[in-house]
C-alpha cells in the first residue's frame, strides 16, 4: 500500500474479526512507493522501498526491533519473545 489510509482499508476486516474493531496493535511503516534492489540478494529480490531493501525484508509480516538510534538489533517473525531484548532499552535514557 501506498498509504496509511490504504492499509486501514485493507485491514478493516481483520482488525474486526481478530482485533475486535481495535487499531493495528503494532508499528507499521509503510515503503512501497520505489521497487528496490536488496544488496546481497539476487537480483530478482526487488521489493518495497529503499527502507524494505536497506534492512533485508525479503516476507511479510516482518518485525524489526530497531534502538533508538536507529541501529538495527534484530530481525524477528510474527510471535517471537522480545521480552528479554526490550525491556534493556526501555532503561535507556
Amino acid at each position: 500500500v501506498k498509504s496509511m489510509r490504504q492499509l486501514s482499508a485493507k485491514c478493516r476486516e481483520v482488525k474486526k474479526e481478530l482485533w475486535g474493531g481495535r487499531d493495528i496493535p503494532f508499528r507499521v511503516a509503510i515503503d512501497g512507493a520505489t521497487k528496490t534492489h536488496i544488496p546481497g540478494f539476487p537480483k530478482r529480490y526487488v521489493l518495497g522501498g529503499p527502507m524494505v531493501a536497506s534492512y533485508g525484508i525479503t516476507s511479510y509480516p516482518t518485525s524489526l526491533l530497531i534502538d533508538q538510534s536507529g541501529k538495527l538489533l534484530k530481525k524477528v517473525w510474527p510471535g517471537a519473545d522480545l521480552t528479554e531484548e526490550i525491556e534493556p532499552l526501555l532503561r535507556r535514557p
